[in-house]
């Protein structure tokens, strides 16, 4: 489930709720405060009654789950430390306000915005001879938003063998996987760029395999 779609349920669990004391007042039942100690049973003068809290804490639970696994699937897999194909992440960023997207791009959000997108994930990261690399890994709705976004870059020249479809170009390769849309690129320029930058690449888009 994606980030918009699990608040967007969340909204209606809400809406949902507003109507909890009419439907408890149709059955002969009492709504209590959410901090009534009294959940289901009968109070002390013979009501029945049904407590919200538990019924609250489930729908908390199940929308949270949802949001959660969504962000947090893909911080997992780049999180500070770990390594990608003998490369070692040193730095992370995880965007997920419009805002942050805004303040990171400085320009050109709105094609995101306009593709579904829910999360942004960049990383510094460090391979053999300190040579270095940087990562931008966006989540959208759709494997078809994802394509959207990479064909704005296919006047890069060269197709590439990475994930669902990719091009490569002048030390930077972008590649879609799934609902991932991904651009990778070297700082430094020197002779085997091109193997380096594609075979991170390929690490990335297999670790988002396995998370889609």
């Amino acid at each position: 489930m994606s980030v918009q779609a699990a608040c967007s349920e969340f909204h209606n669990f809400l809406k949902l709720l507003e109507t909890f004391p009419i439907f408890c007042s149709r059955r002969g039942l009492e709504s209590r405060p959410l901090n009534h100690p009294a959940a289901i049973g009968e109070d002390d003068v013979g009501h029945k009654s049904l407590g919200n809290m538990p019924l609250l804490v489930a729908i908390l639970m199940c929308c949270s789950t949802s949001v959660l696994w969504a962000i947090g699937s893909i911080t997992d897999i780049l999180s500070p430390g770990s390594g990608i194909a003998q490369v070692e992440v040193t730095d992370r960023q995880v965007i997920t306000t419009r805002q942050g997207m805004y303040d990171y791009l400085d320009g050109g959000a709105e094609l995101y915005f306009d593709h579904g997108w829910e999360t942004l994930v960049a990383v510094e990261l460090k391979g053999q001879d300190s040579r270095q690399f940087r990562a931008e890994i966006y989540r959208v709705d759709t494997h078809q938003d994802a394509l959207e976004l990479l064909a704005a870059q296919q006047d890069m020249g060269d197709t590439s063998q990475v994930g669902d479809k990719s091009y490569y170009g002048s030390g930077m390769i972008v590649w879609v996987q799934g609902n991932f849309y991904a651009r990778l690129w070297s700082w430094d320029v020197y002779d085997t760029v091109r193997q380096d930058v594609t075979a991170l690449a390929m690490a990335l888009a297999n670790r988002l395999k396995e998370i889609q």
